[in-house]
């Protein structure tokens, strides 16, 4: 899901060194649904509402003490988000961590910008 602006920040108060720009994106894992099953001459499904068959998985799971592989994730960005020709080094992809109420870009590596697509690819350990 993308917002166009940064809602985020701005509920973790009045002063944030970091200003979001293009938008905040958020990013899910969600279960297959439960699909079809045959019953006599019949190819059956169950009808669930949205809340039952959209459900969220948090990656990591919050259970496991193993560390998760990283997701790669490519995400094209608006054409009204000014962007130059340069290094990536300029840029900064952040994973809000809403206990501490800050952006951390720990989780985040392999960051790529392709200036003429406008695609941003990265990895990130985490989804928030």
């Amino acid at each position: 899901m993308w917002r166009s602006y940064d809602d985020v920040t701005i509920s973790a108060g009045p002063y944030y060194p970091d200003i979001v720009v293009g938008g905040v994106v958020d990013f899910r894992l969600f279960q297959y649904p439960e699909g079809p099953r045959p019953a006599m001459k019949w190819t059956v499904r169950n009808v669930y509402s949205i809340e039952d068959r959209l459900r969220n998985i948090p990656y990591p799971d919050p259970n496991s003490q193993v560390q998760p592989d990283p997701i790669g994730i490519q995400f094209t960005l608006p054409n009204h988000v000014f962007i130059t020709a340069g290094d990536d080094n300029n840029i900064k992809v952040g994973v809000w961590d809403d206990n501490e109420k800050v952006w951390s870009t720990e989780e985040i590596d392999d960051i790529k910008l392709d200036t003429t697509t406008r695609v941003l690819e990265f990895t990130t350990k985490r989804l928030a």
